[in-house]
């Protein structure tokens, strides 16, 4: 039996996850407060406030739009060392009283993470986490800032949730009023919507909003992408569905999440923006079952504008096909203003063993201002592992940067072929205006049979195709042919394995730089 959810005539509703708060009263040094006792009977604080339909910030120091740098990070021994603690410097703000219980935000090369302290020694100045924080750091000075503490609160937009009294203080902006201002905060975590086992859904002209993040002190970690976070929407066993003309916004992870056997829908001219984490997720890691039946295929996600994401997790992506995603089409999309990743493709790090994301088709998307100097290994589309039948192609892909401090940071390529990257055609792009390179193929994993064909690689910082890694394959590692590599300065061919008697052929390829 079919079912349509659908706006009624020109009308947009809402469907949100929020609540207003109200009662609002001036409290001393410039803040206000307002009691919200429904947090003390859920036991569950929320972790976004919007006020007037804007995002504020949580308090923090340093203040939005810069860091602090640890000293040092404590790492356990293994082949991927964990952050466990870490030491920071002389005067920075974990020295106040009530620091303890405060959340340390560190950023890896590619995610960020939320940490609680277990054990604060303001004598050696050294913090030691609930938990490990997760892997991949660039050195022992990282980047962090510290949030979610009242003496935090010190700049205009700023609040701070006392869970444990019910009450919230507010930093209000210039000319703010508020005994007007709408302030709303979310009180149903992602996912707002769950699907399950449904054929011929239809929802129509309508818009998701307030669902919250969850950062409780053991939210599930994530190795890139934002993988293990929920869309508002979640579905899993959706078939033959259509989710169209509808708006997703003040969300706290991700829009949409079509998990295990999600088939044959289709995301079109939807609204995607002001996001904790990415747009549209097909799958997500490994997969559970390599059974047909359970794999997210034959989806299609077109003509959407999704931009302003990753506002919480930085890594979360526009478009994300995880383990198990094959036979989708990714077409026609803006996608902008992401900390991380345009539209990843795969699960597994190795060209030695099938996959089970394969025979996509990414083409004609619009992806641009990618990275942001926020987070490290970016590309506007990037690969993972063998993809059999997967083709990119007739992408504009542009302004990719990445995380910099001196010699510090690394990677905003244009399109990304990563470890084991295998069987996939890239043709008939424009990339161009790129930190580190056009092209980034990654021979590690032991890739084979990658095409790039037709392609137009300008202006990047760098060079313009980069290689890197020694993982040999059995056969070739990529064929370049008909590309057309222009930029401003000489650099050509990057990386460190553009070797003779390496595993790749070229031919018929147009180099010229405009400077001799």
């Amino acid at each position: 039996h079919p079912i349509t959810y659908a706006a009624f005539g020109d009308e947009l509703p809402v469907i949100s996850g929020g609540v207003a708060i109200t009662g609002w009263r001036a409290h001393e040094g410039g803040l206000w407060v307002a009691d919200v006792p429904w947090v003390r009977a859920s036991g569950r604080p929320f972790h976004q406030l919007f006020v007037n339909g804007v995002r504020r910030p949580r308090a923090r120091t340093p203040n939005d739009g810069t860091y602090a740098y640890t000293r040092r990070l404590k790492l356990k021994e293994g082949p991927h060392p964990e952050c466990v603690g870490m030491t920071y410097a002389d005067g920075d703000a974990p020295m106040w009283e009530g620091a303890e219980g405060a959340t340390i935000v560190l950023f890896h090369n590619w995610v960020n993470s939320f940490n609680r302290i277990e054990k604060l020694d303001r004598q050696a100045r050294r913090i030691m986490f609930q938990r490990p924080a997760g892997i991949f750091f660039l050195g022992p000075k990282v980047r962090y800032y510290i949030e979610d503490t009242r003496a935090a609160l010190d700049a205009p937009g700023e609040w701070f949730l006392d869970a444990a009294k019910a009450r919230l203080y507010y930093y209000p902006l210039p000319g703010e009023d508020m005994a007007r201002a709408e302030v709303i905060a979310p009180r149903v975590p992602s996912p707002m919507i769950r699907a399950g086992g449904v054929d011929h859904l239809t929802c129509r002209g309508l818009s998701f909003q307030h669902a919250d993040a969850d950062l409780a002190p053991r939210y599930a970690h994530s190795v890139q992408g934002a993988h293990t976070q929920r869309g508002a929407f979640f579905a899993v066993g959706l078939r033959n569905s259509i989710i169209e003309q509808c708006e997703f916004t003040r969300l706290g992870e991700h829009g949409i999440s079509l998990r295990d056997g999600c088939t044959s829908n289709i995301v079109r001219q939807c609204h995607f923006h002001d996001l904790g984490g990415g747009g549209v997720y097909l799958s997500e890691g490994a997969p559970a079952s390599t059974n047909q039946a359970y794999l997210t295929a034959h989806n299609r996600v077109e003509n959407n504008f999704i931009h302003d994401g990753g506002l919480i997790f930085r890594a979360g992506c526009g478009v994300f096909l995880g383990g198990s995603a094959s036979y989708n089409r990714i077409a026609h999309n803006e996608i902008c203003d992401l900390s991380w990743i345009g539209v990843h493709l795969g699960w597994s790090w190795t060209g030695k063993v099938p996959a089970h994301t394969h025979h996509n088709e990414v083409a004609y998307n619009h992806i641009h201002h990618i990275g942001n100097g926020v987070l490290n290994d970016i590309g506007g589309i990037y690969t993972l592992g063998v993809s059999p039948g997967t083709v990119l192609h007739h992408n504009l892909i542009h302004d990719v940067t990445r995380f910099e401090r001196g010699r510090e940071g690394y990677g905003g390529w244009g399109i990304y072929l990563d470890a084991g990257s295998s069987q996939i055609r890239v043709e008939d792009n424009i990339v161009h205006d790129t930190r580190d390179g056009g092209l980034h193929v990654h021979n590690h994993g032991h890739p084979y049979g990658d095409v790039i064909a037709n392609n137009i690689f300008a202006y990047s910082g760098d060079a313009q195709l980069i290689r890197n890694a020694d993982h040999e394959p059995d056969g070739n590692h990529v064929h370049l042919e008909r590309n057309i590599a222009c930029n401003a300065n000489q650099k050509m061919l990057g990386g460190n394995n553009w070797k003779d008697g390496s595993r790749f052929t070229a031919d018929g390829n147009c180099y010229w730089s405009e400077t001799t």
